[in-house]
């Protein structure tokens, strides 16, 4: 009788476990990298891949989140995880983007929660068990909207069980995928071509960033460093012009150029760049280098 017991007590108890889901995030590399996470300082075991996925998150919660690329080409990014698209009120399925150019936090492309307040697992609300076993009854009540669970043990003379639902039907609405709210910035004023990066770096950031290129003493210093700083780092042509502008020579210029094609926001103004060499061969060099990008 033990037995019945504690087995009908744990077809139930698990019942109402299975009601508490985890969130989900996915995160996708924008460049295609191969890459792994880890989460909380915690590796997931997994290979790498240019998608992972994230499994038993707490919706409302904040994770860090550090993503290790494969190729050294690619800066490995620390950054932080916030599931809040649902105001703490039930767990769901988010989709990250990892930017090419990051720059502070993962974009968020979209959130689906798993299920509605209220809806509980197989529409089911209330459930109750009665078991005859000899001259002993025993009935179990579940109501999985209050997740109370009771029990109850009488005498009787007839050996019948018998199991009885009380369902409601439920009905799941998905939410649409959450928008992007944020309001659109002007980069460039009155550009609306071709965008080779997202984000450019701001004011502060670029000054920043050519006080060390100043700090180079030599013309190849400051060709090397300028390339360390493009590999993750977007710029508006006029940046790129006066970072050229510092490298004495039309061989660095040229190279320099080349590099930085592909991250330069306002694509369609990087003509722009002819203007600063000194000798037609060089301008000569990088049409047949534009030539074979198309």
């Amino acid at each position: 009788m033990q037995k019945f017991i504690l087995l009908s007590v744990f077809i139930i108890s698990g019942a109402l476990t299975c009601q508490a889901q985890g969130s989900v995030a996915q995160l996708t590399s924008e460049n295609m990298a191969f890459f792994t996470v880890s989460v909380d300082g915690v590796s997931l075991a997994s290979d790498a891949s240019i998608v992972q996925e994230i499994t038993g998150l707490k919706e409302g919660a904040q994770y860090n989140v550090f993503i290790d690329y494969v190729s050294p080409e690619f800066s490995d990014v620390r950054t932080m995880m916030t599931l809040n698209a649902n105001g703490g009120r039930g767990a769901g399925h988010y989709i990250f983007t990892i930017p090419s150019f990051f720059q502070n936090e993962m974009r968020l492309e979209s959130f689906v929660p798993m299920h509605q307040p209220g809806m509980e697992v197989g529409g089911v609300d209330q459930m109750s068990i009665n078991m005859n076993v000899g001259q002993t009854n025993m009935s179990i009540s579940m109501n999985s909207n209050s997740g109370q669970l009771s029990t109850g043990i009488g005498q009787q003379h007839q050996a019948q069980s018998s199991i009885s639902y009380s369902s409601q039907q439920t009905q799941t609405v998905v939410q649409p995928p959450v928008q992007n709210t944020q309001p659109q910035v002007v980069y460039v004023v009155g550009y609306s071509g071709q965008i080779g990066c997202e984000k450019p770096v701001g004011v502060d950031r670029f000054e920043r960033m050519m006080e060390r290129i100043y700090d180079a003493s030599f013309s190849e210093d400051k060709v090397n460093l300028a390339k360390q700083m493009l590999r993750t780092n977007c710029l508006v042509i006029e940046q790129l012009l006066e970072i050229m502008e510092e490298v004495a020579f039309d061989e660095g210029q040229l190279e320099l150029a080349k590099f930085a094609y592909d991250h330069i926001y306002d694509l369609e103004n990087y003509y722009e760049v002819f203007s600063v060499f000194s000798f037609s061969s060089s301008s000569e060099d990088l049409d047949e280098f534009l030539q074979d990008k198309y």
